[in-house]
């Protein structure tokens, strides 16, 4: 039904000016965190999120035209997708794959696993998967559709990840957000993580950094360390009684995209994610007077290694628990408009992934490595003491 302009009208009282009006209006509420997060989860659900097959499409192209026909990979890739795609068309050209289990009318899968060495791969089959995951490839850069991978992209940016490193999560969560590419990547390479590395490297279109990739995908890799990726270690499935110790294909940690899952997320909340909540304190450096010069020189200290663009200084502060030690800190980084954050607490600010607990030397060496990441971006963010 259309509204005529009386009816407009006549919502203002009469005498009372367009301003007055809207002065008087109730006020609009503004929308809680819950209500923010349900209208994501609906454009989730309702949007186009095609572009993730595009760049599912993207990587299969590339990683079919960096493999010959010839090899295990080769063969393990058709048997991979044999199990999971149905193949049928390329846009509206009909076509068969494998063209032999059609014309067999068979039900069973032409290419098993179990038959390597025994059969080849068929160019022809071969080819026809090429043109159709080109047909619709596409490299896409959905951080404009998908806040999520733009907060997660953001996080790259804040740890100053490399263009492998990043290029790795990129595929990670395309992984993880299409199960078919999941199952024709475990399909192919199992639990063999050279293997994988090569593979994503094709993916990438840069079959020579193979090598890189593996460092960025291994269980002591950056990613792994800053705990962005968990990889699989999975004692009971593949050791059992032997306790032999199995590092597949590394997924993102799910606890860290549950945080990144929010629109909207602001600068200081990504560094959060990584390091706790930032520390103030109401006290200010008269009540750290009984100190003395100590104050004086570890404030010039402080503030020389600023204004130098250092990466970090190393203050010991000592006594017992209560004196005050983490409260001078905090009054330091106020008192030179700096931001603090204090890895290795075990309180209720710690960092939502990588944090570092008290006694837990892991963690510790996590906290120091993700500040030390952190410090190559000062110029995002006010530097950290």
């Amino acid at each position: 039904m259309t509204k005529r302009a009386a009816d407009t009208e006549s919502a203002v009282p009469q005498g009372a000016t367009q301003d007055q009006a809207a002065s008087s209006a109730p006020p609009v509420a503004a929308e809680t965190d819950e209500e923010r997060q349900l209208r994501y989860m609906i454009d989730n659900l309702d949007g186009d999120v095609s572009y993730v097959g595009q760049q599912f499409n993207f990587y299969m192209r590339n990683f079919l035209e960096h493999t010959k026909v010839d090899t295990r990979t080769a063969y393990m890739a058709c048997s991979g997708i044999e199990s999971t795609l149905t193949i049928d068309a390329v846009g509206d050209e009909k076509v068969k794959f494998p063209a032999k289990k059609a014309a067999s009318k068979t039900k069973e899968n032409y290419y098993k696993r179990e038959d390597f060495g025994k059969k080849k791969v068929d160019p022809a089959d071969w080819e026809t998967l090429k043109r159709s995951f080109a047909h619709d490839a596409a490299e896409t850069d959905f951080s404009e559709r998908d806040s999520t991978y733009r907060n997660l992209m953001r996080l790259a940016d804040t740890l100053n990840l490399n263009d492998v490193e990043r290029e790795s999560l990129k595929i990670l969560y395309v992984m993880g957000n299409n199960q078919a590419f999941f199952m024709v990547v475990d399909s192919i390479f199992g639990d063999d993580l050279k293997q994988t590395a090569v593979g994503f490297a094709r993916m990438m279109n840069r079959p020579d950094d193979a090598a890189k990739v593996f460092n960025a995908l291994h269980f002591s890799s950056r990613l792994s360390t800053y705990g962005i990726i968990v990889a699989k270690d999975d004692e009971e499935e593949y050791g059992g009684e032997t306790g032999r110790r199995v590092f597949g294909v590394p997924e993102i940690d799910m606890d860290l995209i549950g945080c990144l899952d929010r629109p909207d997320m602001k600068d200081d909340e990504i560094v959060a994610l990584l390091l706790g909540k930032q520390r103030s304190s109401p006290l200010n450096l008269s009540d750290f007077e009984h100190l003395g010069d100590h104050l004086d020189h570890l404030k010039k200290l402080v503030q020389s290694s600023v204004a130098a663009g250092k990466k970090g200084i190393n203050v010991l502060l000592h006594g017992p628990a209560g004196s005050g030690k983490t409260e001078l800190a905090a009054v330091l980084a106020k008192e030179l408009g700096l931001k603090l954050y204090a890895v290795g607490e075990d309180d209720e600010d710690a960092a939502a992934i990588g944090s570092a607990k008290k006694g837990d030397t892991t963690g510790k060496k996590r906290a120091f490595e993700l500040v030390a990441g952190l410090a190559a971006r000062v110029a995002r963010f006010h530097p950290a003491v």
